[in-house]
């Protein structure tokens, strides 16, 4: 049985690599962290890869979230002092199937430490463009609509 695809996305250089999303960050981290999460949202949603974000952080600790409940969707916070690089290059030392990943970042270190494990690369403007077309093809969740599914028809 064949790995199932894993994308790892560099969070901040995506964030700082994207106008809008830069801007955004400027007025809110959390609002800016907060789309790239729904954009990627859409790459695990459109071909079924299991996708972890990875941003640095300011605990003492690594911390893990699954803000849809979902295994195969993490958001990750490093710790105070390891950079989000260093948690990439540690998952792509350590991952088992290093050729079934594949790395979005600009980063040229990150981007080589990706391809000499044996993991894809994509660049930040080629994901976001890819992401774009997956978030207009595919409806709403349920939780991101506000509402449960239901007539609407007024009776």
């Amino acid at each position: 049985m064949a790995a199932q695809p894993h994308v790892i996305i560099d969070g901040f250089n995506v964030v700082f690599g994207v106008q809008n999303l830069g801007d955004l960050f400027r007025i809110s981290p959390d609002a800016a962290k907060a789309e790239l999460i729904k954009l990627a949202q859409a790459t695990h949603d459109g071909d079924g890869s299991q996708v972890t974000l990875v941003f640095d952080g300011k605990g003492k600790r690594l911390q893990v979230e699954h803000p849809f409940r979902d295994e195969q969707f993490t958001v990750v916070h490093a710790p105070s002092h390891i950079s989000a690089d260093g948690v990439i290059e540690r998952m792509l030392s350590r991952a088992r199937f290093p050729d079934r990943m594949t790395v979005v970042s600009n980063d040229h270190m990150i981007r080589d430490a990706a391809i000499a494990s044996g993991a894809g690369v994509q660049s930040v403007n080629s994901w976001m463009e890819q992401s774009s077309k997956s978030t207009r093809l595919r409806p709403p969740r349920r939780d991101e609509a506000g509402h449960g599914f239901g007539s609407r028809i007024p009776l």
